[in-house]
């Protein structure tokens, strides 16, 4: 009879889900959750289950609904004083805002993550993400950066998620890198059902993955 538990629980599930590829069956844990954390006034839940739709939206390449309900999240958790939900809202509204080309506002989120980041004393992998975008678009920009902290963190740091790795292909230009991001989402798509496999790899980022592998391999 615990509400709050169970509202945890269906997060806690909508994440399992999503780290296997079923977007569409971890957003209905989400907006199971949801209600009943309003309901009962939990703004730590309330924040991360938007978060947590977000990132499933932004994953389906729904990339509107995603910023509306990382900015809702964001809201919340600034109300909080929650340091490090505020880095990590900032940080994917950077990650979603680049995969929309919207650079200037991409760069001001993730500048802010980072100090955040740096400040309170996140783990490397928080910094490496992080420092990989603020890169990777100022590559796109033309402007110069930098990437040897990024070397000296990817050598501390394993099991990089397939996004990261081909964004990392698209900084550094090394094919490893893409061969790794398109590894880990064939071994996700041969874990899933037929539909689901086809849904997952239809999404922007899987998709653009098999794309270039297919140039170069």
């Amino acid at each position: 009879g615990d509400k709050s538990q169970v509202a945890y629980s269906h997060n806690r599930f909508g994440k399992i889900y999503s780290r296997k590829g079923n977007y569409d069956k971890s957003i209905e844990h989400y907006n199971k959750s949801l209600p009943t954390f309003v309901k009962i006034q939990d703004a730590n839940g309330i924040q991360w289950t938007k978060r947590l739709l977000g990132i499933a939206y932004y994953d389906k390449g729904i990339y509107k609904t995603a910023i509306n309900y990382f900015n809702e999240s964001h809201i919340v958790v600034k109300g909080m004083g929650f340091n490090i939900g505020v880095a990590n809202n900032h940080n994917i509204l950077g990650l979603v805002y680049f995969q929309t080309k919207q650079y200037k506002e991409a760069l001001q989120h993730l500048d802010n993550a980072y100090k955040i980041r740096k400040m309170i004393g996140a783990p490397k992998r928080s910094l490496l993400y992080t420092s990989i975008l603020i890169a990777l678009i100022n590559k796109c920009l033309n402007n110069q950066y930098d990437v040897q902290n990024i070397r000296t963190l990817i050598k501390e740091i394993k099991d990089i998620e397939f996004e990261f790795n081909f964004l990392l292909f698209q900084l550094l230009e090394d094919t490893n890198y893409l061969k790794a991001a398109y590894r880990e989402i064939q071994e996700k798509a041969d874990n899933l059902e037929p539909d689901v496999k086809a849904k997952f790899l239809s999404y922007p980022i899987p998709k653009a993955i098999v794309e270039e592998w297919e140039k170069v391999k």
